[in-house]
């Protein structure tokens, strides 16, 4: 699940609000009128780390959410908007039972293991425009760099 994070924008605003990749025409025009993508354009930009696209994102995000804002506010130099993905831990696929021994003794990873918390891959966006996108889409790996 993805959601757009507002801090520190202003108090109206600021909070999470999911973000459902399945565009509607308005939010298509949105992202249009806001960041000058197309829907043909969208995968290469968000591995751009195209700016723009990430605040349009995150104004879709507040349509989504029926909350009213001033465009001009997620321009502002104050305060942070991220996009971010939770990596859902309910969602792994069910053990199957393999053949000889118990599934749970089968699915044992091997050597050390980290816990089972998962961080969530994060685009951020700062007002001044020098956030560094870390990810944008699971796909995506790595820092992106925005074009000048």
């Amino acid at each position: 699940m993805w959601k757009a994070v507002i801090k520190d924008v202003h108090p109206d605003l600021d909070g999470e609000y999911p973000l459902e990749w399945e565009f509607k025409k308005r939010e298509w025009r949105t992202i249009k009128k806001i960041a000058d993508v197309t829907p043909l354009e969208l995968v290469r930009e968000l591995k751009r780390g195209n700016m723009e696209l990430n605040i349009a994102l995150v104004a879709v995000a507040l349509e989504q959410a029926r909350k009213p804002y001033i465009e001009e506010m997620l321009w502002a130099d104050e305060g942070t908007l991220q996009l971010v993905e939770e990596k859902d831990a309910d969602a792994s696929p069910p053990e199957q039972p393999q053949s000889g021994g118990r599934p749970s003794e089968l699915n044992k990873p091997s050597g050390a293991t980290t816990s089972g918390t998962s961080e969530p891959s994060q685009a951020t966006t700062t007002g001044n425009g020098s956030g560094t996108p870390d990810s944008v889409t699971p796909a995506i790996s790595g820092p992106a760099t925005l074009a000048t």
